[in-house]
């Protein structure tokens, strides 16, 4: 799970940290978050790999990052049961889609589902995709299940886990609209999706 956090707020310094597992996030915080970061904000970005836990760790650096999430309504701290889709980005198409994009890489999942077998009744399917999002926050998950309605994309009622809330989509033709809608970029799910079935919805 990735997360950014208010590291530190002085006249000198500003830092985000994000968070996750080097083999599956790594790559997209090198060459997705990285430059785009040092891109629109002129910041300097910092990656490196913790080999205590195999995690990653990616500093984000500068005031206008933390002034740009500040002007959409995002605060600081802990906050993962109360995150929320900013109403700027919620209510335009274009940027919501962004944003499920980014919250499906980092907290989402796809995975392949499989129809048990028994006696008298044989696996009547395979290569059955699944997709999860997964948050502590219901509204997190409220707002994407309004988003994919939006976008004609039905998803499951949203089911509590422990300390968490899951929604998935799982018709196949939903998921592979939502493929095509969202275009993933990171590369871990890509493959795990082309593992699935080769699909070309990516």
């Amino acid at each position: 799970m990735s997360q950014f956090l208010k590291k530190g707020r002085t006249k000198k310094s500003t830092t985000l940290l994000f968070t996750g597992g080097w083999d599956k996030d790594s790559d997209y915080y090198i060459t997705i978050i990285k430059p785009i970061s040092e891109k629109h904000f002129q910041t300097s970005v910092r990656v490196y790999h913790r080999l205590d836990d195999n995690s990653v760790r990616c500093f984000v650096n500068g005031s206008k990052v933390i002034d740009f999430l500040h002007s959409l309504g995002y605060t600081f701290g802990k906050k993962s049961t109360t995150v929320f889709i900013p109403s700027t980005i919620y209510a335009d198409t274009d940027l919501s889609i962004a944003c499920l994009r980014g919250i499906f890489n980092m907290d989402g999942s796809i995975y392949q589902r499989y129809s048990k077998r028994y006696r008298n009744h044989p696996k009547h399917y395979n290569h059955y995709k699944v997709i999860q999002f997964t948050s502590n926050s219901k509204q997190l998950l409220l707002q994407i299940k309004q988003i994919l309605e939006k976008l004609s994309i039905p998803s499951n009622k949203i089911i509590p886990d422990k300390d968490s809330f899951n929604l998935r989509i799982t018709n196949q033709q939903d998921i592979e609209l939502f493929l095509t809608t969202v275009k993933m970029n990171h590369q871990y799910h890509i493959q795990r999706i082309r593992n699935i079935s080769g699909s070309c919805g990516i």
